[in-house]
């Protein structure tokens, strides 16, 4: 009856890890365009709103399948111009590529629902391509793209023009997240867990 008990117990907490876990989903993806070369020295990103909490966990940046021409410093910051997350692309094809992105794994960091963030990255030199005109842009339920973010900078930085050209985004800059909610059934799992766990220890 012991083993049994014990059994039981680590499936329903076996299906509690599986209910709450979470992949990470790409903020944003887009078709059409217009490909252009990066202007040297520029901070090129969009800006959004969160609809729900999300966890971020991956900084990227758009570029071919064959890998990138140069590193580029990536970077979300809140409406206040505070950076909360950064992380570097590395050059070539060592990163991840998704949806026509670059990713580069970064210190899980949480953008609170209901905020509006700008994402954003660095070129420092000539030669890498963005899409800036004409893209039709899907995002997750969780964000809503808002506008094109830039500036004209010789460093990483936080970029201070919105919506320049009217320009549909400079793409540029990317990143993927985790929303993690617990579903209704996992808290009834882990109900059953723990109950089974104490009858269990009571039989010892």
């Amino acid at each position: 009856m012991k083993i049994t008990t014990c059994k039981v117990c680590f499936a329903a907490l076996a299906l509690l890890f599986t209910a709450t876990a979470s992949a990470s989903t790409t903020a944003l993806t887009f078709t059409g365009g217009q490909g252009n070369n990066v202007e040297q020295n520029v901070m090129a990103g969009w800006r959004f709103q969160t609809t729900q909490s999300v966890t971020v966990d991956n900084l990227g940046v758009y570029g071919l399948r064959g890998g990138l021409v140069f590193s580029h410093q990536v970077g979300i910051w809140d409406s206040g111009g505070n950076l909360l997350a950064t992380g570097t692309v590395p050059a070539g094809n060592s990163g991840a590529f998704v949806n026509n992105f670059w990713f580069t794994p970064v210190a899980p960091v949480m953008l609170q629902a209901g905020q509006i963030f700008t994402v954003a990255a660095f070129y420092g030199s000539p030669g890498e391509e963005i899409v800036t005109l004409l893209a039709n842009v899907t995002t997750d339920p969780a964000i809503t793209y808002v506008d094109r973010a830039t500036s004209l900078t010789t460093m990483f930085s936080f970029p201070i023009n919105n919506n320049a050209l009217n320009l549909s985004g400079d793409f540029g800059a990317n990143f993927t997240y985790a929303a993690a909610t617990p579903e209704p059934a996992s808290f009834l799992l882990l109900g059953i867990g723990l109950a089974l766990i104490t009858v269990g220890r009571r039989r010892v």
